[in-house]
């Protein structure tokens, strides 16, 4: 009996010595998943690079992570931002990013370094692109049979263009980040029995994707999320997408149960956020929905969609999702086997079919105008008619991508080692391969020639891409060189099969090919789509905001195209952004790119606005005049009569406070826009506040000495008295 034990004991080191062994891989594939994205965009990485993300990146989301991190680090949570604009809510506009839980780290890196500078914000950016990757990677190892095809497709997919062009938008790179991970948590749900680590998974990805300050990816989210979990229900789907013909081992009550109250109880935690973000859409020039003309404006049709696939240069760069031609010939092998098998294989045969049903779907949604189910989702899908650039909705197609191109790598891998079917077998299997392999190259390299020639390139390409202009061969290059390579690797699996008789020679094909695709991503300009000149290397603080807010009442205002332009109070706009109020009002002096459009109402515009010298409250008999010239005479002659005194006690933005002595009845009027959470006291009791041009707040004040505080409430429990308009 002694024997036995000993047996035992051995076999219970060993499997324990080879279950540490796949732990360790496993952590080795994700911390190469995790740095592949840092290595690929490393331009960024360094104050001293050449180049830094442009586009949106500086204007719209690092001024203001900058400005919120400033003052967070002071203890002040922003509400208002009274630095753009004339006036905009700080907490619920998305581009600010307020309630993401990764702030937290960033707060602590700013009062530990004592700023955050572009150059750091672009470390956050890439850092999105790392957790995108690795998301995909713990959600494809949960579903394929090898964590090979895992690897490989998170590593291709995580430097794709999509993630490049997304990177100028650190809050939209951020928001999709999160996706794989709650594609994981459904996985998990359906194929394990811990709900409730499950459940806090799950409830952690939906924290962090409707918080992380782009809406349009948690809308698009419905069109991938819901079918997903719905197509898991039923066996045959479900086998085809996890590649399984187990059953789950848990009901599908269950499953739903575990899936549905995390995101329940992520969503009613967001709520009032969203609800805020709604209203203030609502209030936004554009953004309230029903407008045809604003949801349609950016072109999107099927040459882009073809274009995504096989040459940018033709495509709408925000509907971009191309990942080079070695992993999308692993797609035309998958994909024309699969076909060529259909009887024989037919869960896979269903994949293929689910997969291209998808996908067709969401590129004719993204055709906007042209397209039909694009009309009924506008007329009859709620919140639908608020979007616009349709083309970014292709970043749900992303992970469908991903996960055909790991079972497509490991179909490749299985054609390449296998050796089942004798040499006559193999031979002409292989044979059967370069062929589809050859005809797929010249196939798609004609389209690429032709588009080339006739330089059927997309307005962005020719306007916003001067460093990538001149490198569109480079596309069809790369085609070529893909088809070579993995026509390589098929015809050396059968001229020398013992280089793939090693046990590494798996490991080893799938770094061959993921550097084949790092390399071919960075010779066509992968990495470095939207850049410019770095001119913030020297700027690693960040300017000091917060003592530029009390100092408006000293500081001249600006008129800029632009967001936040501190020292200055920008009084300026951007397109289709800030209230359709103050846009009204804007309007009738400048056009939307700020041109003058009437010069005699501009010296007018200038005083009021306090460009023309530093002013935010102005006293008037009343508030009624038709013209800006009759209000500044009415408040002029108010403000030069004896006894009328106003002295600033306070002001941070959010609240503004001041003692204003008259010997009549008045008005005091505060340039900056109305909101209805803005609420107004004197001498610490409520009064209705009164519209000044229909956008700028005023309050009536009797005579004597008052104390007037404006203060924003936005989530006060009770309204303030009937506004006056």
């Amino acid at each position: 009996m002694k024997p036995f034990p000993r047996v035992f004991e051995r076999l219970q080191a060993s499997f324990g010595q080879r279950i540490s062994t796949v732990r360790l891989l496993g952590f080795g594939c994700g911390a190469l998943v995790f740095l592949w994205p840092f290595l690929f965009f490393r331009s960024f990485l360094s104050p001293n690079s050449p180049v830094a993300i442009d586009n949106d990146f500086y204007v719209l989301y690092y001024v203001h992570k900058a400005y919120f991190l400033e003052l967070m680090a002071q203890g002040h949570f922003p509400l208002w931002s009274p630095g753009e604009g004339a006036g905009f809510p700080f907490y619920s506009n998305p581009f600010n990013q307020v309630f993401y839980p990764l702030n937290v780290p960033l707060i602590l890196i700013y009062k530990i370094f004592g700023g955050y500078s572009v150059f750091d914000h672009q470390i956050f950016s890439v850092f999105g692109a790392a957790l995108f990757g690795l998301g995909l990677y713990f959600w494809l190892g949960r579903i394929l049979p090898s964590r090979r095809g895992a690897l490989f497709a998170a590593l291709v997919f995580s430097i794709s263009f999509k993630i490049g062009d997304i990177l100028r938008f650190p809050n939209a790179i951020h928001a999709a980040a999160w996706i794989p991970w709650i594609l994981y948590g459904i996985a998990r749900a359906r194929e394990a029995k811990n709900s409730r680590e499950t459940g806090l998974i799950l409830f952690a990805a939906c924290i962090m994707q409707l918080t992380a300050g782009y809406p349009y990816y948690s809308y698009y989210c419905l069109f991938l999320i819901p079918p997903y979990v719905v197509l898991l229900l039923f066996g045959k789907t479900r086998d085809a997408l996890h590649f399984s013909t187990k059953p789950p081992p848990v009901s599908n009550l269950r499953f739903l149960t575990t899936c549905f109250l995390p995101a329940a109880v992520a969503s009613l935690l967001c709520l009032p956020y969203y609800t805020k973000m709604f209203q203030l859409f609502e209030r936004t020039t554009s953004r309230g929905g029903k407008n045809y003309g604003f949801a349609t404006a950016f072109h999107f049709d099927g040459m882009d969609t073809l274009g995504a696939l096989i040459f940018p240069p033709s495509a709408q760069a925000d509907g971009w999702y191309y990942f080079g031609f070695t992993g999308f010939f692993l797609l035309v092998i998958f994909g024309v086997s699969i076909f060529l098998n259909r009887k024989r294989m037919r869960s896979d045969w269903l994949f293929v079919v689910i997969g291209l049903a998808w996908f067709s779907v969401i590129s004719y949604i993204t055709y906007g105008r042209i397209s039909y189910l694009f009309d009924l989702l506008y007329n009859w899908f709620p919140g639908f008619d608020s979007l616009r650039v349709w083309g970014r909705l292709n970043i749900i197609l992303v992970p469908l991508l991903a996960l055909a191109m790991g079972r497509a790598f490991l179909y490749f891998e299985r054609l390449v080692f296998s050796r089942q079917s004798g040499r006559n077998g193999q031979g002409r299997i292989r044979l059967r391969l370069l062929k589809v392999l050859f005809e797929s190259a010249v196939f798609f390299g004609s389209i690429q020639l032709l588009l080339y020639n006739n330089e059927k390139f997309d307005p962005y390409w020719i306007k916003m891409f001067d460093h990538l202009k001149g490198t569109e061969w480079r596309f069809l290059a790369m085609n070529l060189a893909a088809c070579l390579l993995l026509a390589g690797i098929v015809f050396l699996s059968g001229k020398r099969p013992g280089l793939f008789t090693s046990r590494l020679a798996p490991s080893a094909l799938v770094c061959l090919l993921a550097v084949a695709v790092f390399v071919e991503l960075s010779f066509t300009g992968g990495a470095k789509q939207w850049i410019y000149s770095n001119v913030y290397s020297s700027r690693k603080s960040t300017p000091h905001f917060a003592k530029f807010i009390p100092a408006a009442f000293y500081i001249p205002r600006i008129r800029s195209y632009y967001t936040l332009k501190f020292p200055h109070f920008n009084v300026g706009v951007i397109d289709t952004w800030y209230f359709s109020d103050y846009l009204e009002f804007y309007g009738r002096v400048f056009d939307d790119f700020s041109e003058v459009k009437n010069a005699e109402l501009e010296p007018y515009f200038n005083k009021l606005m306090g460009i023309s010298s530093p002013k935010l409250l102005f006293v008037s008999e009343r508030l009624d005049h038709p013209t800006m010239k009759d209000f500044l005479a009415d408040s002029e002659h108010v403000e030069s009569s004896e006894g009328l005194k106003i002295e600033p006690l306070h002001y941070d933005g959010d609240i503004l406070k001041f003692n204003l002595q008259s010997n009549q009845s008045v008005y005091v009027s505060f340039i900056d826009n109305w909101d209805p959470d803005w609420k107004a006291y004197v001498n610490g009791m409520e009064v209705p506040i009164s519209k000044l041009f229909g956008t700028f707040k005023a309050v009536a004040v009797e005579p004597g000495l008052n104390e007037v505080r404006f203060s924003y409430e936005p989530f006060s429990l009770w309204k303030s008295a009937k506004f006056r308009h």
